[in-house]
Protein backbone atom coordinates (compact mmCIF):
# COMPACT_ATOMS: atom_id res chain seq x y z
CA UNK A 1 0.00 0.00 0.00
CA UNK A 2 1.15 3.65 -0.36
CA UNK A 3 3.05 5.03 2.54
CA UNK A 4 0.19 8.48 2.32
CA UNK A 5 -2.52 5.48 3.09
CA UNK A 6 -1.11 3.63 6.09
CA UNK A 7 -2.57 6.06 7.97
CA UNK A 8 -5.89 5.03 6.56
CA UNK A 9 -5.60 1.44 8.09
CA UNK A 10 -7.80 0.46 10.69
CA UNK A 11 -4.94 -0.40 13.72
CA UNK A 12 -3.90 3.32 13.09
CA UNK A 13 -7.37 4.78 12.44
CA UNK A 14 -8.08 3.22 16.13
CA UNK A 15 -4.94 5.37 18.01
CA UNK A 16 -6.30 8.32 15.98
CA UNK A 17 -9.64 7.87 17.40
CA UNK A 18 -8.12 7.52 20.90
CA UNK A 19 -6.03 10.53 20.89
CA UNK A 20 -8.98 12.59 19.06
CA UNK A 21 -11.41 11.77 21.93
CA UNK A 22 -8.42 12.53 24.64
CA UNK A 23 -8.15 16.11 22.60
CA UNK A 24 -11.89 16.76 23.04
CA UNK A 25 -12.47 15.92 26.46
CA UNK A 26 -9.91 19.14 26.77
CA UNK A 27 -12.18 21.34 24.38
CA UNK A 28 -9.71 20.75 21.56
CA UNK A 29 -11.70 19.63 18.89
CA UNK A 30 -10.91 19.25 14.67
CA UNK A 31 -13.04 20.26 12.54
CA UNK A 32 -11.05 18.70 9.56
CA UNK A 33 -10.89 15.24 11.69
CA UNK A 34 -13.65 12.67 11.56
CA UNK A 35 -13.65 11.23 14.76
CA UNK A 36 -13.11 14.88 16.66
CA UNK A 37 -16.25 15.72 14.11
CA UNK A 38 -18.29 12.60 15.33
CA UNK A 39 -17.56 13.91 19.41
CA UNK A 40 -18.74 17.19 18.33
CA UNK A 41 -21.85 16.08 16.48
CA UNK A 42 -22.76 13.76 19.53
CA UNK A 43 -21.94 15.59 22.63
CA UNK A 44 -23.54 18.97 20.75
CA UNK A 45 -20.42 20.89 20.57
CA UNK A 46 -20.76 21.14 17.21
CA UNK A 47 -23.70 20.05 14.51
CA UNK A 48 -22.16 21.18 11.53
CA UNK A 49 -18.29 19.89 11.35
CA UNK A 50 -20.08 16.44 10.78
CA UNK A 51 -21.30 17.16 6.94
CA UNK A 52 -17.77 17.60 5.36
CA UNK A 53 -17.23 13.23 6.83
CA UNK A 54 -20.45 11.52 6.73
CA UNK A 55 -24.44 11.84 5.89
CA UNK A 56 -25.75 12.20 9.15
CA UNK A 57 -29.16 14.32 8.15
CA UNK A 58 -32.26 11.48 8.33
CA UNK A 59 -33.65 13.47 4.96
CA UNK A 60 -30.24 13.69 3.32
CA UNK A 61 -29.93 9.52 4.17
CA UNK A 62 -33.02 8.44 2.91
CA UNK A 63 -32.69 10.49 -0.41
CA UNK A 64 -29.16 8.70 -0.47
CA UNK A 65 -31.02 5.26 0.14
CA UNK A 66 -33.53 5.76 -2.49
CA UNK A 67 -30.21 6.59 -5.22
CA UNK A 68 -29.26 3.57 -4.26
CA UNK A 69 -32.31 1.96 -4.63
CA UNK A 70 -32.81 3.19 -7.92
CA UNK A 71 -29.49 2.16 -9.38
CA UNK A 72 -30.08 -1.51 -7.91
CA UNK A 73 -33.65 -1.16 -9.80
CA UNK A 74 -31.73 -0.07 -12.84
CA UNK A 75 -29.54 -3.35 -12.79
CA UNK A 76 -32.27 -5.57 -12.12
CA UNK A 77 -31.81 -5.77 -8.66
CA UNK A 78 -33.74 -5.78 -5.01
CA UNK A 79 -33.17 -4.01 -1.78
CA UNK A 80 -34.09 -6.22 0.50
CA UNK A 81 -32.96 -8.88 3.07
CA UNK A 82 -30.13 -8.52 5.39
CA UNK A 83 -28.11 -5.35 4.70
CA UNK A 84 -24.46 -4.81 6.14
CA UNK A 85 -23.58 -1.14 6.29
CA UNK A 86 -19.97 -0.79 6.51
CA UNK A 87 -18.33 2.76 7.94
CA UNK A 88 -21.62 3.29 9.05
CA UNK A 89 -20.75 6.69 10.69
CA UNK A 90 -24.17 7.90 12.87
CA UNK A 91 -26.43 5.24 11.29
CA UNK A 92 -28.13 7.52 9.28
CA UNK A 93 -27.55 5.48 6.21
CA UNK A 94 -28.28 2.09 8.07
CA UNK A 95 -31.63 3.32 9.26
CA UNK A 96 -32.39 4.84 5.97
CA UNK A 97 -31.85 1.66 4.22
CA UNK A 98 -33.66 -0.50 7.24
CA UNK A 99 -37.17 2.70 6.28
CA UNK A 100 -37.35 1.11 2.96
CA UNK A 101 -36.99 -2.78 3.59
CA UNK A 102 -38.66 -2.81 6.93
CA UNK A 103 -39.06 -6.88 6.62
CA UNK A 104 -35.55 -7.07 6.41
CA UNK A 105 -32.44 -6.48 9.04
CA UNK A 106 -30.09 -3.48 9.34
CA UNK A 107 -26.49 -4.06 10.60
CA UNK A 108 -23.85 -0.88 10.91
CA UNK A 109 -20.29 -1.45 11.38
CA UNK A 110 -17.78 1.36 12.45
CA UNK A 111 -14.55 2.08 14.36
CA UNK A 112 -15.90 5.05 15.69
CA UNK A 113 -17.13 4.71 18.97
CA UNK A 114 -19.06 8.17 19.51
CA UNK A 115 -20.37 7.05 15.87
CA UNK A 116 -21.53 3.76 17.16
CA UNK A 117 -22.90 5.03 20.72
CA UNK A 118 -25.08 7.95 18.69
CA UNK A 119 -26.62 5.10 16.00
CA UNK A 120 -27.49 2.61 19.21
CA UNK A 121 -29.17 5.95 20.88
CA UNK A 122 -30.93 7.01 17.13
CA UNK A 123 -32.07 3.76 15.53
CA UNK A 124 -33.25 1.30 18.19
CA UNK A 125 -34.55 -0.53 14.99
CA UNK A 126 -31.18 -1.53 13.71
CA UNK A 127 -27.99 -3.47 15.00
CA UNK A 128 -24.86 -1.69 15.09
CA UNK A 129 -21.41 -3.11 16.68
CA UNK A 130 -18.19 -1.14 16.71
CA UNK A 131 -15.68 -2.69 14.71
CA UNK A 132 -13.66 -2.37 11.49
CA UNK A 133 -14.41 -3.89 8.09
CA UNK A 134 -11.91 -6.56 8.74
CA UNK A 135 -13.88 -8.60 11.35
CA UNK A 136 -16.66 -9.46 10.41
CA UNK A 137 -17.72 -11.99 12.89
CA UNK A 138 -20.76 -10.28 13.72
CA UNK A 139 -22.33 -11.83 10.37
CA UNK A 140 -22.53 -15.55 9.24
CA UNK A 141 -20.98 -16.57 6.21
CA UNK A 142 -23.29 -16.28 3.51
CA UNK A 143 -25.88 -14.39 5.14
CA UNK A 144 -26.45 -11.06 3.46
CA UNK A 145 -28.15 -9.70 0.66
CA UNK A 146 -26.48 -6.23 0.52
CA UNK A 147 -22.95 -5.26 1.72
CA UNK A 148 -23.19 -1.63 1.46
CA UNK A 149 -20.40 1.05 2.10
CA UNK A 150 -20.41 4.87 1.20
CA UNK A 151 -17.06 5.25 1.86
CA UNK A 152 -14.48 3.23 4.67
CA UNK A 153 -10.57 3.85 4.82
CA UNK A 154 -8.50 2.62 3.57
CA UNK A 155 -10.60 0.22 0.90
CA UNK A 156 -11.86 2.87 -1.03
CA UNK A 157 -9.19 5.87 -1.08
CA UNK A 158 -5.78 3.72 -1.98
CA UNK A 159 -5.24 2.56 -5.49
CA UNK A 160 -3.57 -0.33 -4.28
CA UNK A 161 -5.25 -3.42 -6.07
CA UNK A 162 -4.28 -6.39 -4.45
CA UNK A 163 -5.24 -5.17 -0.93
CA UNK A 164 -8.73 -4.18 -2.40
CA UNK A 165 -8.88 -7.50 -3.97
CA UNK A 166 -8.91 -8.98 -0.29
CA UNK A 167 -11.34 -6.91 1.08
CA UNK A 168 -13.51 -7.90 -1.94
CA UNK A 169 -12.99 -11.57 -1.12
CA UNK A 170 -13.97 -11.41 2.69
CA UNK A 171 -16.98 -9.39 1.59
CA UNK A 172 -18.05 -12.17 -0.79
CA UNK A 173 -17.89 -14.95 1.70
CA UNK A 174 -20.56 -13.04 3.62
CA UNK A 175 -22.70 -12.66 0.71
CA UNK A 176 -25.46 -15.10 -0.04
CA UNK A 177 -25.54 -16.30 -3.63
CA UNK A 178 -25.91 -13.49 -6.46
CA UNK A 179 -25.88 -11.18 -2.90
CA UNK A 180 -24.74 -8.05 -3.32
CA UNK A 181 -21.66 -5.68 -2.90
CA UNK A 182 -22.00 -2.11 -3.60
CA UNK A 183 -19.75 0.80 -2.87
CA UNK A 184 -20.72 4.56 -3.90
CA UNK A 185 -17.45 6.91 -3.99
CA UNK A 186 -15.94 10.18 -5.13
CA UNK A 187 -15.87 10.15 -9.09
CA UNK A 188 -11.78 11.31 -8.16
CA UNK A 189 -9.72 9.32 -10.08
CA UNK A 190 -8.17 7.95 -6.96
CA UNK A 191 -9.08 4.73 -5.17
CA UNK A 192 -12.08 2.36 -6.80
CA UNK A 193 -11.89 5.31 -9.41
CA UNK A 194 -8.40 3.84 -10.64
CA UNK A 195 -8.72 0.44 -9.40
CA UNK A 196 -12.05 -0.67 -10.58
CA UNK A 197 -11.12 -1.77 -14.30
CA UNK A 198 -8.56 -4.16 -12.54
CA UNK A 199 -10.92 -5.62 -9.96
CA UNK A 200 -13.60 -6.38 -13.09
CA UNK A 201 -11.08 -8.24 -14.84
CA UNK A 202 -10.36 -10.41 -11.28
CA UNK A 203 -13.98 -10.37 -10.26
CA UNK A 204 -14.48 -14.37 -11.05
CA UNK A 205 -11.23 -15.30 -8.89
CA UNK A 206 -12.60 -13.24 -6.48
CA UNK A 207 -16.02 -14.61 -6.25
CA UNK A 208 -18.12 -12.41 -8.27
CA UNK A 209 -20.45 -13.04 -11.55
CA UNK A 210 -20.01 -9.49 -12.76
CA UNK A 211 -19.16 -6.22 -11.83
CA UNK A 212 -20.27 -2.39 -12.58
CA UNK A 213 -19.99 1.31 -12.25
CA UNK A 214 -22.83 3.42 -12.80
CA UNK A 215 -23.38 7.15 -12.14
CA UNK A 216 -24.99 8.48 -8.82
CA UNK A 217 -27.87 11.07 -9.04
CA UNK A 218 -26.43 13.81 -6.90
CA UNK A 219 -27.85 14.00 -3.53
CA UNK A 220 -29.83 17.52 -3.64
CA UNK A 221 -31.42 15.94 -7.05
CA UNK A 222 -32.76 12.98 -4.74
CA UNK A 223 -33.73 15.43 -2.33
CA UNK A 224 -35.67 17.42 -4.16
CA UNK A 225 -37.68 14.93 -5.98
CA UNK A 226 -37.82 12.28 -3.51
CA UNK A 227 -39.01 8.72 -4.54
CA UNK A 228 -39.66 10.34 -8.69
CA UNK A 229 -35.89 9.45 -8.96
CA UNK A 230 -36.75 5.85 -8.89
CA UNK A 231 -39.70 5.78 -11.80
CA UNK A 232 -38.64 4.15 -14.74
CA UNK A 233 -35.57 5.78 -16.46
CA UNK A 234 -35.57 8.76 -14.46
CA UNK A 235 -32.71 7.28 -12.86
CA UNK A 236 -30.92 6.91 -15.62
CA UNK A 237 -31.00 10.25 -16.92
CA UNK A 238 -30.93 12.20 -14.11
CA UNK A 239 -27.22 9.98 -12.74
CA UNK A 240 -26.11 10.66 -16.26
CA UNK A 241 -27.12 14.44 -15.99
CA UNK A 242 -25.72 14.36 -12.86
CA UNK A 243 -22.54 12.95 -13.94
CA UNK A 244 -21.70 15.31 -16.24
CA UNK A 245 -22.38 18.58 -14.15
CA UNK A 246 -20.10 16.70 -11.09
CA UNK A 247 -17.43 16.16 -13.67
CA UNK A 248 -17.98 19.81 -14.72
CA UNK A 249 -17.72 20.60 -11.01
CA UNK A 250 -15.26 17.78 -9.79
CA UNK A 251 -17.84 16.61 -7.62
CA UNK A 252 -19.75 13.44 -9.05
CA UNK A 253 -20.34 10.08 -7.44
CA UNK A 254 -20.28 7.16 -8.48
CA UNK A 255 -21.79 3.23 -7.61
CA UNK A 256 -19.82 0.51 -7.50
CA UNK A 257 -21.66 -3.53 -7.58
CA UNK A 258 -20.61 -6.47 -7.54
CA UNK A 259 -22.63 -9.27 -7.65
CA UNK A 260 -22.02 -12.91 -6.12
CA UNK A 261 -21.63 -15.45 -8.64
CA UNK A 262 -24.84 -17.89 -8.13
Amino acid sequence: MEEDARWLLPENLKAAEEKARRQARLGILDPRDDFSSYYAYRTGANRDWIRAHAIADDAEALAYARTLRGCLKRRGCRLEGQMLDVGCATGAITEALRRLNPSGRSIGLDLSQDGIELARERYPGCVFHRSSAEDLEVVSEGSCDLIHAREFYPFTRTNDSDYQAGYLRLFAGKLKARGLLVFQTPSSGRGLSATFPRLREIREELGYSRALREPAVPLRISLKLGGLIELGSAYAVLALLGSALGKALGAGRDFYLFQRAG
